[in-house]
């Protein structure tokens, strides 16, 4: 094996109890105690020597050789869906991007996801560095008792029913949505010139007035492409090449392209071919020296994506005994649905699953699932064990759970726990190596 084999390996390996015990092989278990999504937080904070979150920092060997002659200004790059095992087939044909990233001395490392392996509660964990249990944001479809409805927690909008707006337009307050605020205000407040960089479609979404309220307008920038994001932020390191800073910034387009086509190499590798390109040529290379010194760039995702066919979903309309158990349809997401059970259903429901679907799913309870940390260590946040649900499901390779069919199939998802979309890069480079 290689080295990275070797490292995923470890990962695969290390099931630390009591999570690890309620998780079977193969799925991965998130390793929230230094070598998860969760961690890279708090390990951004520890290169500028400021605290970030309530998480450890990452395992030493993924940050510390970094650290000679200290750090200043961090770049860093959420890349939606940039999944472990897609990201090193596609460095493998990538010779060019290989050996440049080999030259600069990076650090190239595999991490867990954290659950579910999804974009709402990864991205704001990373902003926050808190992991789920801690900000309550739990998947993609979340059921909010303090409104009555399931909601899409993208677009703030009831996932059901006919009222058009969003909860912020029935009462819902961004400042007071989660118990925990943006990373940008305790950067601020330590005199680290922040700026943070979203797509300008969603730069007002539901999600991203939650994430980013109270962060100062004129730090939040939208940009319109690829081009505008990496144009942004070379001209916000040359503009801070003098002081502290953190510049980051979040890319979506292989999320997209992998729910279309999946994360096939003939779309994916290409895709991959223009962000490499793009990231040497329009950032790292067109830097001045003065804003590469003493600055660290750092790349790492949310999740990857896993492959699911049409004959491996499961409508939950063609099992009405498992129906009949449910008190709302099932909320999260297709690949790790959260189900709320009727009273007194639960244990039949549970039977139900691990005898006829147990091919597709394995089942946790979900109290047991947050007393074992599937969703993080910590104090939860009060409406946290409200959120989940009765019983949660892991989904195997391939399966999903839906409770009507959509509009438009998508082929790759994510939000379980296999490897192929539960485990996701750390990459960390010096720009002045």
């Amino acid at each position: 094996m290689t080295n990275t084999d070797d490292l995923v390996a470890s990962l695969l390996d290390r099931r630390p109890s009591p999570l690890g015990d309620l998780i079977p092989k193969p799925f991965v278990v998130p390793q929230y105690d230094g070598y998860s999504v969760a961690n890279a937080t708090a390990t951004l904070g520890a290169c500028l020597n400021i605290p970030l979150g309530t998480m450890p920092p990452l395992d030493a060997a993924y940050w510390h050789p970094l650290l000679g002659g200290g750090i200043d200004r961090i770049i860093f790059l959420i890349v939606d869906a940039l999944g472990w095992q897609r990201m090193q087939q596609a460095l493998a044909a990538d010779t060019r991007t290989a050996t440049w990233l080999a030259e600069y001395g990076a650090i190239i490392r595999p991490m867990t996801a954290l659950f579910p392996s999804t974009t709402t509660a990864t991205t704001l964990s990373l902003w926050t560095g808190v992991p789920p249990a801690q900000h309550g944001i739990l998947g993609y479809l979340q059921w909010l008792r303090e409104f009555g409805v399931v909601a899409n927690m993208i677009g703030l909008k009831p996932w059901l029913g006919a009222f058009d707006g969003t909860l912020i337009d029935a009462g819902l307050d961004p400042a007071n949505a989660i118990p925990v605020r943006n990373i940008g205000h305790t950067l601020l407040a330590f005199g680290v010139d922040t700026h943070i960089l979203i797509g300008a479609h969603i730069l007002n979404s539901g999600l991203s007035q939650i994430t980013f309220d109270g962060v100062p307008q004129e730090r939040l920038h939208g940009y319109a492409s690829l081009g505008d994001c990496f144009s942004i932020l070379r001209d916000l390191a040359e503009q801070t090449a003098h002081h502290p800073a953190f510049i980051g910034a979040y890319w979506p387009d292989f999320d997209t392209l992998s729910h279309i086509h999946g994360p096939t190499p003939r779309h994916w590798d290409a895709e991959w071919a223009m962000f490499a390109y793009m990231l040497r040529t329009q950032l790292v290379e067109s830097l001045s020296p003065a804003a590469r010194r003493r600055t660290l760039l750092v790349i790492t995702a949310d999740h990857g994506h896993n492959t699911v066919t049409p004959e491996r979903v499961i409508e939950v309309g063609q099992h009405p005994d498992l129906a009949e158990c449910l008190r709302i349809p099932p909320t999260g997401d297709s690949r790790a649905p959260y189900l709320f059970v009727r009273e007194g259903m639960k244990a039949q429901a549970r039977a139900y699953i691990e005898e006829v679907l147990g091919h597709a799913f394995h089942v946790l309870d979900a109290q047991e699932a947050l007393h074992a940390g599937l969703w993080g260590p910590g104090t939860p946040m009060v409406e946290t064990p409200h959120r989940m649900g009765d019983l949660v499901l892991l989904g195997y390779d391939g399966y999903a759970l839906e409770y009507r069919q959509r509009e438009f199939f998508l082929v790759g998802r994510h939000g379980s726990l296999w490897p192929d979309e539960a485990i996701v890069p750390w990459i960390a480079m010096r720009l002045d190596a």
